[in-house]
């Protein structure tokens, strides 16, 4: 999971790339995905904001909880795996850009409204 920047669109200047170093080709996107991870307010502190892609990481987490129980729970996809679930996110990431996956966002900016399908 890569953080999203503080400009629409754009991915963290910390946050890892996935670029192939010997040959400038992307073999595998990496990350996956962003989410928002600059200055990202912490509960119980109204002043303090938090920065990195640690805080990014829980977002997507949480929208695979929610993924979950709409897949499972309310039966929509009883059989919601890994690989599935991770597809979801994929397919519903918002795109950025004219080519993907790219280095810095892969796939596009986490958004778990366009993840689950309509029906």
């Amino acid at each position: 999971v890569g953080a999203n920047g503080r400009a629409p669109g754009s991915a963290a200047t910390f946050s890892g790339r996935g670029v192939n170093v010997k040959s400038g080709l992307l073999l595998y996107a990496k990350p996956d995905i962003t989410a928002p991870g600059v200055n990202i307010r912490i509960p119980g502190n109204k002043e303090k904001t938090v920065t990195g892609t640690s805080f990014a990481t829980p977002m997507v987490t949480g929208a695979a909880a929610m993924l979950m129980e709409w897949g499972i729970v309310k039966g929509n996809d009883q059989y919601m795996y890994g690989e599935k679930l991770k597809a979801y996110l994929i397919n519903g990431a918002t795109r950025v850009g004219n080519v993907w996956p790219d280095s810095a966002r892969g796939w596009g900016e986490l958004c778990v409204a366009a993840s689950i399908p309509a029906k």
